[in-house]
C-alpha cells in the first residue's frame, strides 16, 4: 500500500514538473512575421526563414512585373540574438502601438507589415509608406532595422 502511494506521488510530482516545463516553453515562445513588397522575414522560436521576391518585368516602362521569383533562406538564430529581439520588442514601445500607420486608406502605398507573438501577447502593426505621409514610427522601424540585421544568418536554401 505504501509504495503505491508513493508511486503514485512519483508520478503525480513528475507529470507535475512536465506540465510546468510545458508551460514555461510555451510562455517563452516568440513568432515575428515581417512582410513588405520585397520580403517576407519570419522567426519562430530560434527558426529564421527569409524569402526575398524578385520582380521582373517583360517591358521596363511598364509599372506591372511579368513574373516574380521568390527566393527562401533558413537559419537559427543564437541565444544572444533571440534575446536582442525580445528585449527590443519589450522595451521599445512596440507592444503600444496602433494597428495602422502613414497613408490612409484610399491613398497609394507600400505596405509594410510585423506581427507578433510574444509570451502570450499578440500584436500587429501596418505601416502604409507613402512619402506624403508620416514615417514609421520609431518602434517599427527598430524592429525592422534589427530584423533585417538578423537575416544574416540564414543561409540554408530552402527549396521550391
Amino acid at each position: 500500500m505504501k509504495v503505491a502511494r508513493s508511486f503514485t506521488l512519483i508520478f503525480l510530482s513528475a507529470l507535475l514538473v512536465v506540465s510546468c516545463s510545458s508551460q514555461t516553453r510555451r510562455a517563452n515562445r516568440i513568432h515575428v512575421s515581417y512582410s513588405s513588397s520585397t520580403t517576407r522575414i519570419v522567426v519562430e522560436d530560434s527558426m529564421l526563414i527569409v524569402t526575398r521576391l524578385e520582380q521582373e518585368f517583360a517591358n521596363p516602362v511598364s509599372p506591372v512585373p511579368s513574373s516574380t521569383k521568390a527566393t527562401s533562406m533558413q537559419g537559427g538564430l543564437t541565444g544572444d540574438q533571440i534575446t536582442r529581439l525580445r528585449n527590443t520588442i519589450q522595451k521599445n514601445g512596440f507592444l503600444g502601438l496602433n494597428a495602422t500607420y502613414g497613408a490612409p486608406e484610399g491613398q497609394r502605398f507600400y505596405p509594410y507589415r510585423i506581427e507578433l507573438n510574444i509570451d502570450g501577447q499578440a500584436k500587429s502593426v501596418l505601416y502604409r509608406s507613402n512619402p506624403a505621409y508620416e514615417s514609421a514610427p520609431k518602434p517599427f522601424s527598430e524592429l525592422e532595422s534589427l530584423l533585417n540585421e538578423l537575416t544574416a544568418v540564414a543561409r540554408i536554401p530552402i527549396s521550391p
